[in-house]
């Protein structure tokens, strides 16, 4: 059952919930939140031959789910803010995030840093990779050939000998 109008849930007359973000800035800053975290991981490592654990450098590759994860949303909301009407402010920003995931998921499937068959399913999910190829086939003047040809077989007329005359096997 619909709310009743003018109900204190109504968002100017739209209904649904609140947006988790007002402004394209605050997504931005907990976007670039999300970013940081994952550059700076630091994992620790035991050498064995010092006997001792030390701190390196183990940067978080980046994922929309992680991305989702980061700013409280669903990746449904994310792709909300991306593409839906009402959150054009959002879209550039969005956009945005996700060419810097795309562009980490390639760079680190390049270097050999992620699996390649994860990488393949990521692209594929995520940023409209595939694998088919498709042909279009048009005639003249951008026309769709007919698959529906037909085809008449035309015999050659054939010469009737006389009785004088040899005959050509043919």
């Amino acid at each position: 059952m619909a709310a009743p109008k003018g109900n204190g849930y109504a968002l100017n007359g739209e209904g649904g919930r609140p947006r988790k973000f007002t402004s394209p800035e605050d997504m931005q800053s907990a976007i670039d939140g999300y970013f940081q975290k994952c550059d700076n991981r630091v994992k620790e490592v035991y050498i064995k031959s010092k006997q001792e654990i030390i701190e390196i450098k183990s940067p978080i590759p980046y994922t929309i789910e992680g991305l989702c994860s980061a700013l409280g949303i669903e990746r449904q909301t994310l792709l909300n803010y991306e593409k839906e009407k009402g959150y054009e402010d959002f879209f550039d920003t969005v956009k945005s995030a996700k060419q810097k995931v795309q562009q980490n998921t390639v760079e680190r499937a390049l270097e050999g840093d992620n699996n390649s068959a994860v990488s393949i399913f990521v692209m594929k999910n995520n940023f409209g990779y595939s694998d088919k190829q498709e042909f279009e086939h048009t005639g003249k003047n951008g026309i769709p050939l007919n698959p529906n040809l037909n085809i008449e077989v035309i015999q050659p007329p054939v010469k009737i000998a006389n009785k004088e005359e040899e005959v050509d096997n043919v």
